[in-house]
């Protein structure tokens, strides 16, 4: 159990994933699968609030106008760190950011799960969207790298569907999961989502 929980922190789907990407690794398209549930389960993040909107704006008690600052946070680092993003993955490696980027959506889960006030929700959105953020940037740089031109367009076009597929999938599963377990215990799934992939 020891071996597992210690395999679990040193991160090694993504070290793998990340790893063979950057040496040229022939499965590409097993790579480039991963990477769609990673991107995929930020875009459920992303939507998580909106699919309980309602339970959302009662629980903490704010306005309309509020929930809708909150919600959009999650954005709002896309449009400051994106390009210091792509000067990080440069400087310090893909690998390395993807840790990071990945660690940020999990705390955020993890904030939103436990954060007993709209203020905490906001650094939530604000944390896990900064996560966000730099993965898309990275994984990006990763599948210029990984295929070629004649594969490219089918690359990105799988790559890009990743997003859209998990607003579904929230809009989907997270309300029923927040009626059944109460508070926001059914958004935890997000951050055991995570959890697996680091």
């Amino acid at each position: 159990a020891r071996h597992r929980f210690e395999s679990l922190l040193n991160l090694k789907y993504i070290e793998v994933v990340v790893g063979k990407a950057m040496s040229g690794h022939p499965r590409k398209w097993s790579i480039l699968g991963i990477l769609f549930l990673i991107r995929c389960f930020s875009g459920v993040q992303f939507q998580s609030i909106a699919a309980v909107s309602s339970d959302f704006i009662d629980g903490f008690g704010i306005s309309l106008f509020y929930y809708g600052v909150i919600f959009a946070s999650f954005a709002l680092p896309g449009a400051i760190i994106s390009l210091p993003g792509s000067a990080a993955a440069l400087k310090w490696g893909s690998k390395r950011l993807m840790h990071w980027s990945v660690g940020l959506m999990l705390a955020g889960s993890v904030i939103t799960v436990f954060g007993q006030s709209a203020e905490m929700q906001y650094l939530a959105r604000i944390v896990a969207g900064t996560g966000a953020a730099l993965i898309t940037v990275i994984i990006a740089n990763i599948l210029t790298e990984v295929f070629d031109r004649k594969n490219m367009a089918t690359a990105m076009a799988i790559y890009i569907c990743s997003w859209p597929f998990g607003f579904s999938l929230a809009l989907v599963f997270l309300p029923p999961l927040y009626s059944a377990w109460g508070g926001m215990v059914g958004l935890g799934v997000i951050g055991l989502a995570f959890a697996m992939l680091w």
